[in-house]
C-alpha cells in the first residue's frame, strides 16, 4: 500500500461520514512526513529479514503507525 492509497481511503471515509452525526472535521493530512513514515514501516527489514512478515503483520504495523503518529487532523477515534 502506498501513500496515495492511504489518502484515497481517508478521503473515502471523510465522504462516508460527511452526513453522519460525527463527520470528520477538519479532514486532511496533518503531517505528510509522518504519514510517509507510517506507510513505509510495514516494508522495513532487520538484518536482511522482513521485520513484518505476512500481510497481517504488515497491516498491523501500518495501522499502529497511523494511529500513533496522528498523521491526520481528525480520524483516530474511528
Amino acid at each position: 500500500m502506498d501513500i496515495n492509497q492511504v489518502k484515497f481511503i481517508h478521503d473515502y471515509l471523510v465522504d462516508y461520514f460527511d452526513n453522519s452525526d460525527d463527520p470528520v472535521s477538519p479532514p486532511g493530512v496533518k503531517d505528510e512526513d509522518l504519514l510517509n513514515s507510517s506507510v513505509s514501516r510495514p516494508f522495513m527489514s532487520v538484518g536482511g529479514q522482513d521485520a513484518y512478515p505476512g500481510i497481517f503483520y504488515k497491516a498491523a504495523a501500518l495501522f499502529h503507525s497511523i494511529i500513533n503518529n496522528h498523521c491526520f487532523y481528525n480520524g483516530n477515534k474511528r
